[in-house]
């Protein structure tokens, strides 16, 4: 599928599903899933997200919280963001799972950097 009609398909799903207008059917079948284990109230950091086929990966995502931690020999407190992913190794090594890993956490601290 060209990137365009990428683009379109998605933003066609995403006003759709902030109307609360998704078909069930449209929910399923995806490549990636990302679940939001930080809703409950549990307080819980990690989880084991199960892989639903046809999917090759599942991104469990915790509440953010603050944590003491080091940097540069330097004790501070910084918010903090769990990720538990899973992966069908069968489609996804352990190198890619991580270079994926990697990239992600990346993104996620400096959102602007185009790495």
């Amino acid at each position: 599928m060209p990137l365009e009609e990428i683009i379109k398909k998605y933003e066609d799903l995403k006003a759709r599903a902030s109307a609360n207008k998704l078909h069930s059917s449209e929910m399923k079948e995806a490549t990636i899933t990302i679940t939001n284990f930080g809703m409950f109230g549990g307080g819980g950091q990690w989880a084991t997200p199960i892989i639903n086929y046809p999917e090759v990966a599942i991104l469990g995502v915790a509440r953010i919280h603050k944590q003491p931690v080091v940097k540069n020999d330097e004790s501070m407190v910084c918010e903090m963001l769990h990720l538990s992913w899973s992966f069908d190794h069968l489609v996804v090594d352990g190198d890619m799972a991580a270079s994926i890993s990697g990239h992600l956490s990346k993104l996620l601290q400096s959102p602007a950097a185009r790495t």
